[in-house]
């Protein structure tokens, strides 16, 4: 044995107990379906190819009534104009001398009423009467019959006129190629010509009537229930031309002879197999009543082979539907067997996951039940020593993100009251009014009720309120400008997230400027799942050796640039809250501004904040919060 048959074994023998029965049976139904398989693609051929011709011939004897019907009704229309008074006193000479007289004009506009009425509501499209007659004579020019009756000139060059010409008939379908280029384009594409008599100057002049219709009429019905599987009918006549067909381009590839046809239309089966450019094809046909034409049904070799190898496929695919339920089977019968031993191996993979699930308690104690109790006190001792660590790291991570947002400080407060207090002096009481009762609202929105979320709107008007502040000590030296969409504002943000970063713009930016003076503009839009708001301003910028450290630790550090620890801790505490894809970033030019953008989880759920306007209501909410100051814009 070779070390590649061990190999095999080896992972044979590793295989689980439900797999292996599962391999069992696999091979077991496999092998019987295989050999049905063959069996049955060798057979499917020979009962497709019978069946589709089987299909094919019912559905000829069901068109061929059809066609019939639609050219009794187009010859039907020939007895019904020999009823009319004015083709009787023509040709039937009831009345009539045939002279060169006046015809009975009244007779003669009857008839062309009910010609036209017949055009509107049989198949037929154009009613002709051809005579062989002068332009001049009366009943070629007159107003009254002129429409109808032509003189034999306008169609002596055409076939069918040649035919009648050399031959005898009683009547005559004529396909298009029978008739004129004028014909086909004014008339119709097939018409029905039946010869008539008529007297002129004691002489029988010959004349014929057509009945011109459309082909579309036929190939309507053969082309309604026809199949999409590359077979083509059509219709021929007599002279092997083709009246209609459902695909030109394959009918004369597949053409075939009225004659050879013709041979086979008694044959027992009433098909016809032949070879055509190296293809085998298999014609179905059926005889019209009247005109003799065939309806022949093309149906080529390969479109049998792919229904055939169609079908073989729905048989291979009920195959494996039955294969794939007798696996089920097999594999919930093998879990009958090896259920408990697959749970402990299954739970014990868990573990590594750490999913510490117990299982049901065994009902029999025997030493796989013994197991499985040890496993199950094994894993409740674990999973409370889990819970215990997850509640601890849980509350560590709350106190961190309180600590962090007690971190976040407005630097600006010493130097407010300092404001205030000058006012005071300057006996200002009413910009003293106005300026407490912004500081008042200012600390209303920092300290409300929810000391974690507020929303955009509320946390815009605070960074507004903030400015509003500033600008009373730097003479109204600061530009906000708040452009933010309406579906916006009612989103929630975690407080005390927009004013750090704007009283960094103002301290670091927009007051290290020469002018001392600058804008800041608040903007905002969504993107999929995510919130950004962008807050730019036209500040001296931030060299590009200290962006990068500007969110970082050492960037915090007040030894580096002043103290950007409050721009630090929103960003850390947005990553501690919605994860590493959130938070800000920043990019800057120096001597030129700074952009700073807010990336929050877009959360469709809206904040209601209560407004608390009352001195003592705030009063209450308030709470002292240690801030980390930044004093170097003072």
């Amino acid at each position: 044995m070779n070390a590649i048959q061990k190999t095999f074994l080896q992972k044979l023998n590793n295989l689980r107990i439900g797999t292996k029965l599962s391999l069992i049976v696999l091979f077991a139904a496999l092998l019987p379906i295989t050999f049905m398989a063959i069996f049955f693609s060798e057979k499917a051929y020979s009962m497709i190819l019978a069946d589709t011709l089987r299909s094919k011939q019912e559905r000829i004897s069901q068109e061929i009534p059809a066609i019939d019907k639609k050219l009794s009704a187009v010859a039907s229309c020939v007895d019904k104009l020999k009823t009319q008074a004015f083709y009787k006193t023509i040709f039937l000479q009831e009345s009539f001398s045939g002279s060169e007289a006046p015809y009975p004009k009244d007779a003669a506009t009857d008839f062309m009423n009910y010609v036209n009425k017949l055009t509107s509501e049989s198949p037929v499209n154009a009613i002709r009467l051809y005579m062989d007659l002068p332009a001049s004579h009366p009943l070629v020019s007159s107003e009254e019959t002129g429409e109808v009756i032509k003189p034999m000139d306008s169609v002596r060059g055409s076939y069918w006129h040649g035919i009648f010409a050399g031959t005898t008939f009683d009547e005559l379908f004529c396909p298009s190629f029978y008739l004129s280029a004028t014909e086909q384009k004014n008339l119709g594409d097939i018409a029905y010509i039946v010869p008539v008599r008529y007297r002129h100057n004691r002489k029988q002049v010959p004349c014929y009537l057509a009945l011109y219709f459309s082909s579309d009429i036929l190939l309507d019905i053969i082309k309604s229930d026809r199949d999409n599987d590359g077979s083509v009918s059509y219709i021929i006549t007599d002279r092997d031309a083709t009246v209609v067909s459902t695909d030109p381009r394959l009918s004369g590839i597949y053409h075939q002879n009225y004659s050879d046809i013709y041979q086979y239309l008694f044959s027992s089966n009433n098909y016809l197999e032949k070879d055509v450019l190296g293809e085998k094809i298999y014609l179905t046909f059926k005889t019209l009543d009247r005109p003799k034409w065939f309806l022949v049904n093309v149906v080529p070799r390969s479109s049998i082979i792919r229904e055939t190898a169609f079908n073989v496929l729905e048989f291979a695919l009920i195959a494996f539907i039955i294969l794939a339920l007798s696996l089920f089977l097999t594999v919930r019968l093998a879990g009958s067997i090896g259920r408990r031993i697959s749970e402990v191996i299954g739970a014990m993979h868990r573990i590594r996951e750490g999913n510490l699930v117990p299982l049901e308690e065994p009902e029999v104690h025997d030493e796989l039940g013994d197991l499985i109790s040890t496993y199950n006190y094994m894993t409740r001792k674990q999973k409370d020593l889990t819970d215990n660590l997850q509640q601890v790291a849980d509350e560590l991570r709350i106190a961190e993100v309180n600590a962090l947002q007690a971190q976040i400080n407005p630097h600006f407060l010493y130097n407010t009251l300092d404001t205030i207090h000058w006012m005071a002096v300057a006996g200002r009481t009413t910009e003293i009014s106005e300026t407490v009762r912004e500081l008042s609202r200012f600390y209303k929105l920092t300290l409300g009720k929810d000391m974690t979320n507020t929303t955009i709107e509320k946390e815009a008007e605070h960074a507004s309120l903030y400015v509003d502040l500033q600008n009373i000590r730097f003479n109204n030296a600061i530009d906000f400008i708040i452009d933010l969409p309406d579906e916006l504002n009612p989103l929630p943000i975690p407080r005390l997230t927009l004013q750090p970063i704007v009283e960094n713009a103002i301290l670091h930016g927009i007051r290290e400027k020469d002018s001392q003076s600058g804008c800041i503009i608040l903007t905002g839009w969504t993107e999929e799942d995510a919130v950004c708001l962008l807050i730019s301003d036209d500040g001296v910028g931030i060299s590009e050796d200290y962006l990068p450290k500007i969110l970082s630790q050492e960037g915090s550090n007040p030894s580096t640039r002043g103290t950007n620890i409050a721009i630090y801790n929103v960003h850390h505490r947005l990553q501690l809250l919605y994860g590493p894809d959130y938070g800000l970033s920043y990019e800057s030019t120096p001597g030129q501004g700074t952009e700073v953008k807010i990336r929050l989880p877009l959360e469709t759920t809206s904040l209601e904040t209560e407004p608390v306007e009352e001195a003592d209501q705030l009063r209450e909410e308030f709470h002292p919060v240690n801030y980390s100051e930044d004093n170097s814009g003072d």
